[in-house]
């Protein structure tokens, strides 16, 4: 999922996480080190503003309850050096559906997982838990929830696919997108314009 007018940046620079565009804009460190409780606009001279999506679900209580093994600043900079992607259509439903983002309309891409696994396969990390959220109980969470792919037991549900700092050709594995609105209506991309 991504700001609805996002298609035309994502297919220039592909899918960066928020360190990485933190990095493009010469933004306040700050921004990946701690929480975003609302979506943040980048903007620089000769460049199209990007938005820093929220990590509003996140809450820095909870987060030291639930978190082992680092610090709340280590791990939001872990957080903000991902893209996080959904392993089902029916969990991007969830969130198209969650109370934080139902009033609002995404973009949402659907990537060629095999395609993603043969290029950044490497990269890729899963997680048996959303990551970016603390509500209600929390699981417990730390470096070593997001496993490599190899590492992954086979019989163990994935709730959270995420790559490493970016996915520079994301463009070249969209399958297709389109604008989610909130009355419902789904509104088709077209990947070449």
């Amino acid at each position: 999922m991504a700001e609805p007018g996002a298609w035309p940046s994502i297919r220039a620079h592909g899918l960066a996480s928020a360190a990485a565009l933190v990095e493009r804009f010469g933004a306040a460190t700050e921004l990946v080190s701690a929480r975003r409780p609302v979506a943040v606009t980048l903007s620089a001279p000769g460049r199209d503003p990007v938005v820093l999506r929220d990590n509003g679900v996140l809450h820095d209580g909870q987060l030291a309850r639930c978190l082992e093994g680092m610090e709340i600043g280590a791990f939001y900079r872990m957080l903000n050096d991902r893209v996080y992607l959904w392993p089902t259509r029916r969990r991007v439903a969830g969130l198209l559906a969650a109370r934080a983002y139902r009033d609002r309309a995404h973009l949402v891409l659907e990537l060629d997982t095999a395609a993603l696994l043969d290029r950044h396969g490497a990269a890729v990390r899963l997680s048996p838990i959303n990551m970016g959220a603390t509500l209600i109980t929390p699981p417990p969470r730390g470096p070593h929830t997001a496993r490599p792919l190899g590492d992954w037991p086979r019989d163990r549900t994935i709730a959270e696919v995420s790559v490493e700092h970016a996915i520079p050709d994301a463009a070249d594995l969209v399958a297709a997108a389109a604008v989610h609105q909130p009355d419902g209506a789904v509104v088709p991309v077209d990947l070449d314009d």
